[in-house]
C-alpha cells in the first residue's frame, strides 16, 4: 500500500487484470507444492490471487493491484487488517509470552478475559469455553445444550 493512504481506505485499482502473472505464477508453485483440496486453488478453473500485504480495509496482490477485502475473515471483519491497536497489543504480548499452551498452563491474560466474559454474561455462574475453531464451539454449545436439558 502506497504511503499515501495507510490507513486502508483506499479505492480498488488494477494496474492489471487480476490474477497478474505473478500471481499466476506463484499460485501455480503453490499448486504444485501444496495438497490438493486444502489449497486456494478452489475447483481448479482460475489460479487464485496472491495477496502480498493487507491494510485497514485494502489489500493489494502480488502484481500491485488493490482490493476493498470483502471476504469478512476472520477477525479481519471487525477491526481490519493490521488495524494498530491489534498490532501493538501483539508487540506488547509478544514481549510476555508469544505462545501458551492453554491447556498445559493459564496466563494472567487468559484470566482476566474469562473473568471479564462471565461477567458481562447474562445468567448467574457463567462459564467460559475458549474454542480454537468453528466447529470446536458448535461442538461444545450442543454438548451444553445437552447438559442444560438432558436431551439428546
Amino acid at each position: 500500500m502506497s504511503s499515501e493512504a495507510p490507513s486502508g481506505e483506499r479505492l480498488p485499482e488494477l494496474v492489471c487484470h487480476p490474477p497478474g502473472p505473478r500471481s499466476r505464477a506463484l499460485a501455480e508453485e503453490l499448486r504444485r507444492l501444496e495438497a490438493p483440496r486444502v489449497n486456494t486453488w478452489g475447483d481448479g478453473s482460475e489460479p487464485p490471487l496472491v495477496w502480498r500485504r493487507a491494510v485497514g480495509s485494502n489489500v493489494e496482490d502480488v502484481d500491485g493491484n488493490r482490493y476493498i477485502d470483502l471476504t469478512a475473515g476472520f477477525g479481519v471483519a471487525a477491526v481490519g487488517h493490521r488495524h494498530p491497536r491489534v498490532v501493538e497489543a501483539v508487540h506488547r504480548q509478544s514481549d510476555e509470552l508469544l505462545h501458551g499452551l492453554a491447556d498445559v498452563a493459564a496466563h494472567p491474560a487468559r484470566i482476566e478475559l474469562a473473568r471479564r466474559l462471565v461477567e458481562v454474561a447474562p445468567l448467574p455462574d457463567a462459564q467460559v469455553y475458549f474454542a480454537v475453531s468453528g466447529s470446536d464451539a458448535v461442538e461444545i454449545a450442543i454438548e451444553t445444550a445437552w447438559l442444560a436439558t438432558s436431551r439428546p
